[in-house]
C-alpha cells in the first residue's frame, strides 16, 4: 500500500513538473521587440547579399524582410544578441531613402569603422 501511495505521488509531482515547463514562455520572447532610440549618426552598407534584418537581435526572431549588399544603413544604436562568427553586436537600423527597419548583426555591416556608436 506505502509502495503504490509513493508511485502515486511522484507521477502528481511528475505530471505537475511538467504542466509548468509547457506552459513557460521561451527566455527570449521580449528580447524580439526590444526597445530602440536614434542615438548615433553613424551609416553603413550591407556586407552580403539578401542579409535579412528582423524584429530583435537574436536569430530566432522573426524576418521582417532582407538587403541587398551595398544597402546605405542609417545605424541607430546597438545592443548584444546572437552571436555570427565572432560578433555579438546587432544595429538597429534603417535603410536609405524607405521606411525599412529593423536589427542587424555587426557581421554583415560593411564598414566596421561606422559601428562604434551608442547603445540603445
Amino acid at each position: 500500500m506505502r509502495l503504490r501511495m509513493g508511485s502515486a505521488v511522484a507521477a502528481v509531482v511528475l505530471a505537475a513538473g511538467t504542466l509548468v515547463a509547457t506552459t513557460a514562455a521561451p527566455a527570449s520572447a521580449s528580447a524580439c521587440d526590444p526597445s530602440w532610440g536614434n542615438y548615433s549618426a553613424a551609416t553603413a552598407t550591407v556586407a552580403g547579399d539578401w542579409v535579412n534584418y528582423r524584429t530583435g537581435a537574436w536569430l530566432d526572431c522573426s524576418p521582417i524582410g532582407s538587403w541587398q549588399a551595398g544597402s546605405k544603413l542609417y545605424l541607430h544604436c546597438w545592443r548584444t544578441g546572437s552571436r555570427i562568427g565572432i560578433n555579438d553586436k546587432w544595429w538597429h537600423a534603417r535603410k536609405d531613402n524607405t521606411q525599412q527597419q529593423g536589427w542587424i548583426s555587426a557581421y554583415y555591416i560593411g564598414n566596421p569603422s561606422a559601428t562604434n556608436g551608442n547603445a540603445c
